[in-house]
C-alpha cells in the first residue's frame, strides 16, 4: 500500500509543480525608494499595503 501511495504522491507533484513555478516566476514586483513621515505616513511604521481597483495605494 505504500509503495502505490508514494508513487500517487510524486505523479501529484510533478503534476503541480509546474504551476506553482509558473506563478511565481509571473508575480509582479513592486519597488519603491522610501516612505516616510515626510512623505506623507500618518505612522513611522507600514504593516500592509493595499491597492484599490483604481490604482491607488
Amino acid at each position: 500500500m505504500l509503495p502505490n501511495f508514494a508513487m500517487r504522491l510524486i505523479i501529484t507533484l510533478l503534476l503541480l509543480l509546474p504551476g506553482f513555478i509558473t506563478q511565481a516566476s509571473t508575480a509582479p514586483i513592486t519597488s519603491f525608494d522610501r516612505l516616510s513621515l515626510k512623505h506623507g505616513l500618518s505612522q513611522a511604521s507600514v504593516y500592509s499595503i493595499v491597492q484599490d481597483n483604481q490604482g491607488f495605494l
